[in-house]
């Protein structure tokens, strides 16, 4: 699976984007591996699929074309 990090994500990680490789691609299962893998936290981030965003309290399956991202949280306004 393919993921692309922006902003304080990519510098935490110090990557743009990376393939991974997870039992299961589902969300939770990527949550769980930024949280072991970065110590990432999912109150510190965003997720969009396919340039939108989505949910973190509901698992989704991902598929092998969708463009998973991992923002930085957003300042309303």
């Amino acid at each position: 699976m393919e993921i692309k990090y922006f902003g304080e994500i990519a510098e935490k990680t110090n990557k743009n984007n990376e393939t991974i490789n997870l039992d299961k691609e589902s969300l939770f299962e990527l949550i769980s591996f930024l949280e072991n893998e970065y110590n990432i936290l999912i109150k510190d981030i965003q997720i969009a699929v396919n340039h939108n965003l989505v949910s973190k309290d509901i698992d989704i399956s991902f598929n092998d074309k969708d463009e998973v991202a991992i923002l930085s949280p957003f300042a309303g306004g």
